[in-house]
């Protein structure tokens, strides 16, 4: 006999009755079974009306067109300010600080300051290496103002800046030979260098004594006549020519005296020459380079469009 257990018979429930005279509403569709115990539950979802459609996500290609033309637009924005600021011509007060920035540093008196506090060859390059730091500090401050906007004044500071870097090279070549230059004065300028007494030796004595007097001298401006600064070599050059003339001079007459030889014209004692030692050389090219006038054009030519 088959034991196994009956299935429970589903009951139908019994018909819904009337609540209030009223007639119960109709029962469309079958009845939701009870879930079996220990069934899962789910969730249900409402159906779908027609002719809805699922929602979906806006389109990359459109979010990065968006993004994109966003960006487009504030650089087209920024770049019609920066066109609107570089176009626009520099204010009055734009020539003013330019032309202030001027007057308070002059570069060719600084310059000369730098080479004339002292005769230590150590020093002299510190000014002139210091000096030079702060023209280049201030010409490149003064490029960056507001006026140079202007073409004219552009075309000046140029010029001006053009002579600088011609003045700059000379300096920095000064530089180096400065310390010969030095010595030079040391040994050169005293007053038993290139004296010779002539009148107890003969030729021969009086020329060994003078080269031993300027023996110091010789070696000094043997050295600068090679250096690369043309300045300085012409200078050694021509000193070293005048004593040789004196040697000369010295030479003759101690022969004339020590052979009593009284109808021989007497030479003529040569005269120190023009020449310029190297610091006057510096001095000198800075305004032969027209430094200053070129500095002094660009503060009128400023001065002149603060006012207009």
């Amino acid at each position: 006999m088959n034991n196994q257990p009956t299935p429970p018979m589903l009951q139908t429930p019994p018909p819904a009755q009337p609540v209030n005279g009223q007639p119960p509403a109709p029962q469309t569709g079958q009845p939701f079974p009870a879930p079996m115990p220990g069934a899962p539950m789910q969730s249900m979802q409402p159906p779908m009306m027609p002719g809805q459609m699922p929602k979906r996500g806006m389109s990359k290609g459109l979010l990065w067109g968006i993004i994109g033309g966003s960006i487009a637009l504030v650089l087209l924005i920024v770049s019609i300010v920066v066109a609107v600021i570089l176009l626009s011509g520099p204010s009055k007060q734009d020539y003013k600080d330019a032309a202030k920035m001027m007057s308070d540093f002059k570069y060719s008196d600084n310059l000369e300051k730098g080479i004339s506090k002292t005769k230590d060859a150590s020093q002299v390059k510190k000014a002139i290496e210091g000096a030079l730091t702060e023209a280049d500090a201030h010409f490149n401050k003064l490029e960056k103002t507001k006026a140079m906007r202007d073409p004219e004044v552009k075309k000046l500071y140029q010029e001006y800046r053009s002579e600088y870097n011609k003045a700059k090279q000379l300096l920095q070549r000064f530089v180096n030979v400065y310390p010969d230059y030095v010595s030079s004065i040391e040994v050169c300028n005293g007053t038993s260098v290139g004296y010779v007494s002539y009148f107890d030796k003969t030729g021969a004595q009086a020329g060994e004594e003078f080269d031993k007097s300027i023996a110091d001298c010789s070696k000094v401006l043997n050295k600068m006549k090679n250096s690369d600064d043309s300045d300085t070599k012409k200078y050694a050059e021509t000193m070293i020519s005048y004593y040789n003339s004196l040697r000369e001079y010295y030479v003759t007459m101690a022969n004339i005296y020590s052979s009593k030889d009284y109808t021989t014209k007497l030479p003529k004692y040569p005269n120190l020459p023009d020449v310029k030692d190297p610091v006057s050389s510096v001095t000198d090219d800075l305004d032969k380079y027209g430094l200053s006038n070129k500095e002094q054009d660009l503060y009128n030519l400023l001065l002149k469009k603060a006012k207009e």
